[in-house]
Formats: structure tokens, C-alpha cells, sequence
């Protein structure tokens, strides 16, 4: 992140003008909705007509005339609301916005673009909130070559470390120095325009990599194609089109209840099952349908159980995040005091949900929990974070609600929850049935919203046995019936008889057969690649340059004509679940169910001490690498085949 703090998007960013045509500025206001603005008053005191330019669209865009103006009643505030006569134009997206106390943000960054001395052009000022005021205002730092000065007046205080607009820039001070309001006590001083309720928990604001894992992208956010996209719409890919998401009516049911029932209990439900039972696919389904903007664009055709919306307060997908990481995303959709500790959390959600006072509930949906960065890192956010809240915040309305596997590398997962847990687990048969998984095969088979024109199983009539066969044999799999399903939907040319189906109910064969369509990388196939990227630390993956002189590089021709199948093997063609985050793309990781044995040991021998760090070490004990594809390099023990202590390594069966 860049030390200035700014957003990705700032098209909510806008300057206040006194006519249509004028260019020169009275100052800046804050997109809050699609036909509100947040300013200060003295910015539109007195003026008849005003108009609002949206400069920092992606594209010129009409302004907006104002047609009634709100000023709050108390002169200390400053503060005025803006309503406009038209919605905001296409691509200019409201700010996201969180309520913090004054007295939690001393020291915390911010950052603010402004109209000085009325500048068309404008120019951005940043720095740390140097202390709280009285009445709700705060003093800025700034640490910007350009500070804050006369036309800052009106525009949004954003907060790297909230992710939102916290308050409104009000006042120059010293050189360079500034005064703000902040909106908590803007939604006192304005009453009527529920600003409070403007900053509630939207999915969006999980991230794109929890967006990838539960299935949709995010309109603000083009890098968030990368995980909520593909899981609550049942697809692989983000890539893909459709909702195909079937079943699990008992339950989405159950976790729906619970979410909306009567009285907390100082207990998580933790939702279990093996790799590909579809946790991530429930969760996600809860999720996103909770979000009343992404709940709006389902299909009518959808039918499936959906969660009551705005039941869910704050999701955190936990792949790849430290505890501390979990609590401070926690802490920031309920506008709380950031944690300096694990154990500040609890007190800090009591505080602020406290003073509320209202009775709701604060629906906490934690996935991927067995993803955390590390076997300890899970334990912490069990016993620092999930434990505290349900038995010392359940008085304020906090309840959580956990997806994990049963097991990682450090052990049983289940067992640190004690007590304080109920559970859900999607293997047990009142959880499952049979036609929703068909039902499931069937639409992945036809490639729902993402057809093939001559897909052999566009006909119902066809399709429906074969995928009823995969149903059956897929062992209340969705992510093996998910695989064998596309694998056909995508490359048949006639179609199979259901008694010619035949294959291991494993996710870890099922992508071993989804794997051998994908076209080869230069000499690599699928298989090989997966298996060198699988053990690869992320440190040897990047782009760039080779290094080092013994690196052996495949021709320039080879990597031009390799370049597309890497990438989509790496990108687009393996399902999202199967991957690992690194520092430059998103890497096939070792299949569950394979997650403690490389490829052609058998799951039940383990390694020996060490484990898979072990074994990764041992793949990447040399230096030498080959690049392939779209620059990326592979270990010289398994690119070139070399002998790794005496043996070759083993390749994943084709």
C-alpha cells in the first residue's frame, strides 16, 4: 500500500460548483447514495443553484444539479446534505462508510482530495489524526508535500486503515494542517438521513479474495474476480456464467435460523465436512444472499433457501490471514476500536455494540478457517477470537458462525472450540440428498449461463441420467461431481451413457482426469506443472528475468505459444478452491485430500517429520530453474527431471 493511503476507487469523490458550466470549485463533497452528498454547510450557504462534477469518474460524466439542500441545525457541525434532482451517473459508486469514535482514531492515517483555493484540477493531502476535538471533530497531521487549506471543505476523510470515509474535512488549521468531522457525530447532528445505516456490512466489503471463494465479483473492486465470483454461483471459475447453485436446503435452513433466532446461546456453529462436501458453496450462499444488493441480482429462477437480508454483519474468508489480520476486519465492519491486541477485541465490539443499543444482532460468518496462514494462527483466532466473542459479547447480540475442515496439518480443529461450539456437519445424511447433488451434476453438465452451443447434454432428457450417474457416484462430493461434470460439459463431442460413468469418488483423482484435457504448457503437461507449482514455495514463482547462469529458459517461441495455457492453467482453467495465493498469481495447490503426501504416496503413509515443508524443501533443494509459459520457473529437480537425493521425483499419474 502506498504511504498516502488512497483508495483504489474515489469516483465518490466530488466538487461542488456554484453553476452547470462553472469550473471553479466552493469545494468538495462525498458520494453517500445515489442521489445524496455529504459536504460542509458554509461550502453552500446562501446559494440558490448548485451543482455537483463527479471528476474523479474513470470517464467525463454529466454533473448533477441539486435540488434541495439539509443543513444539520447545530452551527458546530458544519455539516449539510446534498440531494440531487438525478441519481449519480453510471460508474461514480457511493463511498463506503464507518462511524469510529473520535477518541479511537488518534494516530490512525487518512487521507483527502481537495479543491484548494478552488482548483478545478484539485490535489490530495494526507497524514495521521493528530488528536479528537470536542463535539466530534479531530484534528489532522499532515505529512504530505501539499497539505489541507482553503477548498478541502466539504470532501470525505478516508481511513486506510477503516477501508471507508470516516468523517468530512471542515476546517484548514496550521500550514498545512486540518479539522474534520467525524460521522458519528454527523449521524447525530443530521438525524434524519441515517447515515449510521449507511455504514452496514455489505459483502463487498469481505475482499475480492473472499468474493472469489463464495462466488461473485465485486462492481468497485475489477480484482475481485479472484475470489467471492465462482462458489454461491456453483461455478469453477469466475469465468464462467451462470447460478448453478443447488440444494442444501436443510442446511442453509438451519444456519438461517440461527442467525435470526430468539436468543444467543455463548456458542459458535461450526459448519464441518470433508474437502468438497460444500462449505465454502453454504457459507457463501448465506453470505451473499444477506447482501441486499447482491441478493437483488439472482435470478428469479433461483429457489434455493436464502438467508434473511442484512443477517450476516461481517464475513472474513480466512485463507491465507493471521488472527490478528481476522480481528481487525471484525473491528472494522462494527466501526469499532481497531485492536492493538487479539485480546481487545471483545471489549472493543461490547463498547461500540453497547452503546447502539438497539437489540440487533452482529452475525459474524468466518469461513475457511483451516486456510488461516497457519496451524498456530488457527488455534489463535479459535481460542482469541471465536471463544471471547461468543461467551463475552452474546449479551450485545455477537454470534459467529465457522466453516473449517475437521483437521489440518497441526491436528484436530474442532477439539479448541471446547464447549463453547454446536456443530453442522454436511457429511452426515440429514444433511444431504442425492437429488440436490444431481440437480447440481446437471446444471454444471450443460454449463448453465456459460453454454456450448454444441454441448451434447443441452437436452435435459440426455443430461439428466448421466448427471443422476455422477450423483451417484461422486460420494456426496460437489466439488468431485462439480469436476467430472464440467470435464464433460466442456470436451464431449457425443454423449456417455450413465452405465459407461466410471470413476474414483476422490477430489484428488477427479482432478487428476479434469486436468488431463487441459492443453500442455510447451513440453509440460498439467499434471507436471501442478506438481512442481504445487511444492513450490512463493518466493521461487514470479514473473521476470531469469537469474543466475545455470538456469536453463525455453525458446522464445516455446514461451509465446505456452504463455496461454500456463496462464489459464494458473488463472482460469482450475477450479478456485484448489488454488493457493501467491505473490504473483493464483497457483494450483496440492489437492485436499492429498494435502499431507506428495503425489504417489499413499495417503495413508505420512511423511516424516517436517511433513510437506519437508518435501517442498527437498523439490527445491537446488537452485537451477527453467522458466516456461508466461515467465514463470520451475525447480531444476522436477522441470528437468534431475534426481532429487538419488530418485526422480514422482509425477502425478496422467
Amino acid at each position: 500500500m502506498e504511504e498516502s493511503g488512497r483508495p483504489a476507487d474515489e469516483s465518490w469523490i466530488a466538487a461542488v460548483h456554484a453553476a452547470e458550466r462553472d469550473y471553479t470549485a466552493l469545494g468538495g463533497a462525498v458520494v453517500i447514495d445515489r442521489y445524496r452528498l455529504l459536504t460542509c454547510a458554509h461550502v453552500v450557504a446562501g446559494r440558490e443553484e448548485i451543482w455537483v462534477a463527479f471528476p474523479k469518474a474513470d470517464r467525463l460524466v454529466e454533473r448533477r444539479r441539486v435540488a434541495v439542500t439539509r443543513a444539520a441545525a447545530e452551527p458546530v457541525a458544519d455539516l449539510a446534505v446534498l440531494v440531487l434532482d438525478d441519481p449519480v451517473p453510471e460508474g461514480v459508486l457511493p463511498a463506503r462508510l464507518k462511524c469510529p469514535r473520535p477518541g479511537d482514531l488518534d494516530g490512525i492515517r487518512w487521507y483527502a482530495f481537495g479543491f484548494g483555493a478552488g482548483d478545478p484540477l484539485g490535489n490530495a493531502a494526507y497524514g495521521t489524526v493528530g488528536s479528537a476535538l470536542t463535539y466530534g471533530w479531530i484534528r489532522l497531521d499532515t505529512r504530505s508535500g501539499y497539505g489541507v487549506e482553503r477548498g478541502f471543505s466539504g470532501t470525505g476523510l478516508w481511513s486506510p486503515e477503516y477501508g471507508a470515509v470516516i468523517g468530512v474535512v471542515g476546517q484548514a488549521g496550521g500550514p498545512g494542517d486540518g479539522r474534520a468531522v467525524t460521522l458519528a457525530f454527523a449521524d447525530d447532528y443530521l438525524p434524519g438521513e441515517d447515515l449510521r445505516g449507511l455504514t452496514a456490512w455489505s459483502a463487498g466489503q469481505a475482499g475480492d479474495a473472499a468474493l472469489t471463494a463464495w462466488g461473485w465479483r465485486l462492481r468497485e473492486d475489477a480484482q475481485a474476480t479472484a475470489h467471492w465470483q465462482p462458489r454461491a454461483r456453483g461455478v469453477t471459475v469466475d469465468s464462467e456464467g451462470g447460478f448453478r447453485f443447488r440444494g442444501r436446503r436443510a442446511a442453509l435452513t438451519a444456519i438461517a435460523g440461527w442467525l435470526e433466532r430468539a436468543e444467543t446461546t455463548r456458542k459458535a456453529l461450526v459448519v464441518t465436512g470433508m474437502p468438497g462436501v460444500g462449505k465454502s458453496a453454504v457459507l457463501g450462499r448465506v453470505v451473499t444472499t444477506a447482501d441486499p444488493e447482491l441478493a437483488a441480482s439472482l435470478p428469479s429462477a433461483d429457489t434455493a433457501v436464502r438467508a434473511p437480508l442484512g443477517s450476516v454483519s461481517c464475513a472474513v474468508h480466512a485463507k491465507g490471514k493471521s488472527a490478528m489480520e481476522v480481528a481487525t476486519e471484525i473491528a472494522r465492519a462494527a466501526s469499532a476500536r481497531l485492536p492493538a491486541v487479539l485480546d481487545d477485541l471483545p471489549s472493543a465490539l461490547n463498547e461500540v455494540l453497547s452503546e447502539a443499543g438497539d437489540g440487533t444482532r452482529f452475525n459474524v460468518v468466518l469461513d475457511a478457517l483451516d486456510e488461516a496462514s497457519s496451524a498456530a494462527e488457527a488455534r489463535a483466532i479459535i481460542k482469541r477470537i471465536v471463544v471471547p466473542l461468543v461467551e463475552t459479547c452474546a449479551r450485545n447480540g455477537v454470534q459467529v458462525v465457522v466453516g473449517t475442515r475437521r483437521h489440518d496439518d497441526g491436528g484436530d480443529l474442532l477439539l479448541p472450540f471446547g464447549q463453547a461450539k454446536s456443530e453442522i456437519d454436511l457429511d452426515e445424511p440429514g444433511y444431504f440428498e442425492l437429488e440436490d447433488l444431481a440437480a447440481y451434476a446437471q446444471a454444471t453438465l450443460q454449463l448453465l449461463g456459460d453454454e456450448r452451443s454444441d454441448n451434447p447434454y443441452n437436452d435435459p432428457a440426455i443430461a439428466a441420467p448421466v448427471a443422476h450417474r455422477i450423483a451417484e457416484l461422486a460420494d456426496r462430493n460437489f466439488l468431485v461431481a462439480g469436476l467430472v461434470s464440467r470435464a464433460h460439459g466442456m470436451h464431449d463431442d457425443r454423449p456417455i451413457a450413465a452405465d459407461e460413468i466410471s470413476f474414483t469418488p476422490t477430489v484428488e483423482d477427479a482432478l487428476r482426469t479434469y486436468m488431463e484435457r487441459i492443453p500442455p504448457a510447451a513440453d509440460f503437461d498439467a499434471a507436471e506443472l501442478l506438481t512442481a507449482l504445487s511444492f513450490a514455495p512463493p518466493a521461487r514463482l514470479h514473473r521476470g528475468p531469469l537469474e543466475g547462469g545455470r538456469q536453463r529458459a525455453v525458446r522464445a517461441d516455446d514461451q509465446r505459444r505456452c504463455a496461454g495455457p500456463v496462464r489459464a492453467l494458473v488463472g482460469g482453467q482450475l477450479p478456485g478452491r484448489v488454488g493457493r495465493r501467491t505473490g504473483c498469481a493464483q497457483l494450483p495447490a496440492v489437492p485436499p485430500g492429498a494435502e499431507r503426501h506428495p503425489p504417489g504416496r499413499p495417503p495413508g503413509r505420512q511423511p516424516a517429520r517436517g511433513g510437506r515443508g519437508r518435501s517442498r524443501r527437498r523439490l527445491h533443494r537446488y537452485r537451477p530453474c527453467r522458466t516456461v509459459g508466461d515467465g514463470f520457473r520451475l525447480p531444476a529437480p522436477v522441470a528437468a527431471g534431475a534426481r532429487t537425493r538419488g530418485r526422480p521425483p514422482r509425477r502425478a499419474s496422467r
